[in-house]
Formats: structure tokens, C-alpha cells, sequence
């Protein structure tokens, strides 16, 4: 595996990365959920913005399933 091959690997696991964190914060959204996360060491609930789920599908997905509850 050369150079080229390498970072273009790396791109996509960034991209995949990207595109994990942003569902996530859309389904968190949607579902009224609060997430928590941990920044410099502190461990810290956050509520995404409301809205921010934009027209995510969620057949399926077992977070929509608890809104109302």
C-alpha cells in the first residue's frame, strides 16, 4: 500500500466519522434526546439544537421509537 493509498483511506474513515456524528446529532434532535460527552476530562450533557433533523428518515430506528415517553 503505497502513500496515496493510505491517505486516501484515512479521507474516507474522516468522512465516515463526519457523517456518523452528524446522524447522530440529527436523530438526538429529533428524538428530544440529550447526549452525553466528555470534553477536557469533564463529563458534560448536551441537547443538539431542535431542528437540526431536518428530513432524516427514521423507519426503523429504535431513538425515534421513544419520542413521547
Amino acid at each position: 500500500m503505497n502513500d496515496k493509498d493510505i491517505m486516501d483511506m484515512q479521507r474516507k474513515i474522516d468522512e465516515g466519522i463526519v457523517l456518523a456524528h452528524r446522524r447522530l446529532l440529527e436523530r438526538a434532535s429529533l428524538t428530544g434526546q440529550t447526549l452525553v460527552v466528555s470534553r477536557e476530562g469533564r463529563i458534560v450533557n448536551f441537547v443538539p439544537e431542535s431542528g437540526a433533523g431536518g428530513n432524516l428518515n427514521v423507519a426503523g430506528d429504535p431513538l425515534a421509537r421513544r419520542v413521547g415517553k
